[in-house]
């Protein structure tokens, strides 16, 4: 994987859901309709005002280190929603009717653990650690004791810090199981025969602006981008370009916002501004080449923007953002929170359109393109079934026998 992991801890590890649901388990899952799974809670009911839960958990589910489960361990995980535990089941009360509250759930930070002597967590997810070199390596064994069932592999090994080029090199000499690929290796991958899997547009790249860049700047800018010729270009029609925060799959609204390039009023708002730096990943070959694109569509309209890989401060960065449920409103909320615009998102509206129109005005973000998450499958990979989000369901994967 192209990240660097450096704790595995849920509040880390929100970011990095694929990580985090090898390790920990949550209260509740969703299907690919986004309709909550019993996981740990083997049933739920609330009130007639959603304002009291009542999560009654699944019996007999052991953390890795053999203590059992129990409502007074989950209550700990989630003592911030104010969850208590009453006997072997778990309440949750809420000031506020809260009708979302299992797809909330099952989002990313509400993983249930304990933790150890040391203060390191201790999952109950399919594998646990049996080695770990923070921001480079991971090794894990299968939970021989996994209530859901052994898995099938008896390990994983998961090397971080791997860019797309470093990626590509490892699937070729088949020196990796499953690697990330991006965009530029996919068509290669498919002419050597090689089997690859494509997810939803599930990532957001968008331009995010600090306060210093006038909105006059900020739109010209936003007018001036080809997202039509990108797209076919350098991602070779692969995801959709957009104006919105949701994708279209989701949302069912995306195509109300127009993405359409207007260089002649981009240039009419631009005033010859000083020039700005636009940051980007440097591990990441997609958002470089898309951020050198923007510059150039950026100097049509008469704005010098000057690309710059790393993590030195930046008017405006290029950034990547997972969409990270399959509610509207709830995943809205939680790429708020990634594009720093929580304040705008308690704005009053009555939909996830209404929010979203908020959260745009101002053009302090600007949508480009939703993307999918692109993986290599090894010739051994057997049973590989991910949700539509390309979440791992790397319990259920094994591993065909090597030819001699």
């Amino acid at each position: 994987m192209k990240a660097r992991v450096t704790a595995l801890d849920p509040a880390e590890l929100a970011a990095h859901e694929n990580l985090a649901a090898l390790l920990f388990d949550r209260l509740v899952t969703l299907n690919d309709a986004g309709q909550p799974q019993a996981s740990l809670a083997a049933s739920w009911r609330h009130d007639a005002d959603s304002r009291r839960w009542e999560f009654q958990l699944r019996p007999g589910v052991r953390f890795h280190d053999g203590s059992p489960l129990s409502a007074s361990a989950a209550a700990a995980s989630l003592e911030r929603l104010g969850a208590t535990a009453q006997g072997d089941t778990l309440v949750i009360r809420s000031e506020q009717p809260a009708p979302k509250m299992a797809a909330m759930l099952a989002g990313g930070g509400y993983s249930i653990l304990k933790r150890n002597a040391e203060g390191a967590p201790v999952g109950t997810g399919p594998f646990r650690v049996s080695a770990w070199e923070p921001g480079r390596r991971v090794a894990l064994a299968a939970n021989d004791e996994y209530w859901g069932g052994r898995p099938y592999l008896d390990g994983v090994e998961i090397e971080m810090g791997r860019g797309a080029r470093e990626q590509s090199l490892d699937f070729d000499l088949n020196k990796a199981d499953l690697v990330e690929l991006g965009i530029g290796d996919l068509r290669r991958a498919a002419q050597g025969g090689r089997k690859t899997w494509i997810s939803a547009p599930i990532d957001l790249l968008a331009l995010v602006f600090d306060g210093s860049v006038d909105d006059r700047t900020r739109e010209a800018i936003a007018l001036s981008i080809d997202r039509a010729a990108i797209h076919s270009v350098l991602l070779q029609k692969q995801g959709q370009a957009t104006a919105a925060l949701l994708p279209q799959w989701l949302s069912g609204y995306a195509f109300l916002f127009p993405d359409a390039r207007d260089l002649e009023r981009a240039r009419s708002l631009a005033r010859n501004p000083a020039p700005i730096l636009a940051g980007y990943d440097a591990l990441d070959s997609v958002t470089r080449a898309i951020a050198e694109r923007v510059a150039v569509n950026a100097r049509e309209a008469g704005i010098t923007l000057r690309p710059s890989a790393g993590l030195q401060p930046a008017a405006v960065r290029l950034v990547r953002a997972r969409i990270r449920s399959l509610d509207a409103g709830l995943a809205l909320a939680a790429l708020a929170s990634a594009l720093g615009l929580e304040a705008m998102a308690q704005a009053p509206a009555d939909t996830p359109y209404g929010v979203e129109r908020a959260l745009l005005q101002g053009a302090r973000v600007v949508p480009l393109f939703h993307l999918p998450e692109i993986y290599g499958l090894g010739s051994r990979v057997r049973n590989w079934a991910p949700s539509r989000r390309g979440v791992w369901k790397l319990e259920s994967v094994w591993l065909a026998p090597e030819r001699p």
